[in-house]
């Protein structure tokens, strides 16, 4: 079975245009990837790394916090939570690259100081610990968000995938907006559980990595086949789709694909 996604930031009809007949747009459309002032909103992607086996409230403080977030952002951000074991607690949802990523924007920043509740903000572009309330955390979290969400994007995503009973295989077109060449570009795809508790939350329980793209050109337009996402029995809900730097630091776009 195979499902087809197109990345929205206007409507679906620009952005069924965007793919399928840029021919037919005029050369000054800002949604045509061969506009030299082409751009997009960036979808902020937010990230919590937390452990609900912990016996105090700050996680689940947290996770509360970043529903409101979302109520209040719904169409802006992406939040899901990679479960991370502890020294303490083992949290069953614990998955090996939760913290590997972890590691990876802990270096970012040049942090050896680990915590949960943890919540990094466009890869680790701005970062919010801790949580003595869900009113505080959300303040925070506010405050950390403001800039994000003045962003602009050179990047748009189209999303494919065929799926089986067993693995999900996304295929993935990227283009690039403006008038410049890219960096050295990854894709990463996030398989979403999503758990409903005292707070819900977007669990991830699967990652695929695209091999490194050296660079795109203004206007034009890469596709990438990414390795299997293992189902393994999840009863998954969504993907995850971003695109970050070589190293993982940062996130210059983001979108969703409900399954």
């Amino acid at each position: 079975m195979a499902y087809r996604f197109i990345f929205k930031l206007s409507t679906w009809t620009l952005g069924l245009l965007l793919f399928i007949s840029c021919a037919k747009i005029t050369r000054d459309n800002i949604l045509d990837p061969k506009n030299p002032d082409s751009q997009r909103e960036q979808k902020v992607l937010i990230e919590a790394f937390v452990n609900t086996e912990n016996p105090f409230e700050y996680n689940e403080l947290m996770l509360t916090a970043l529903d409101s977030l979302e109520r209040r952002h719904p169409e802006k951000i992406e939040i899901v939570a990679y479960h991370r074991n502890t020294r303490d607690e083992v949290d069953p949802l614990h998955i090996n690259e939760s913290e590997l990523q972890y590691m990876r924007y802990l270096e970012a920043l040049g942090s050896n100081f680990k915590g949960l509740p943890d919540v990094f903000i466009n890869g680790a572009s701005q970062r919010v610990q801790g949580a003595s309330s869900s009113e505080s955390a959300l303040l925070r979290l506010e405050e950390a968000l403001v800039p994000e969400l003045q962003k602009i994007s050179k990047y748009t995503i189209e999303v494919e995938t065929t799926v089986t009973n067993e693995t999900i295989t996304p295929t993935v077109t990227l283009a690039r907006l403006g008038s410049n060449s890219s960096p050295s570009l990854v894709i990463k795809v996030l398989l979403i559980q999503t758990y409903s508790g005292q707070a819900t939350h977007n669990v991830v329980r699967d990652i695929s990595r695209s091999t490194v793209i050296n660079r795109l050109s203004a206007g034009e337009q890469q596709t990438l086949i990414l390795p299997n996402l293992n189902l393994n029995g999840i009863p998954a809900n969504r993907l995850i789709i971003y695109i970050t730097d070589v190293d993982e630091w940062e996130v210059f776009q983001c979108c969703t694909m409900e399954l």
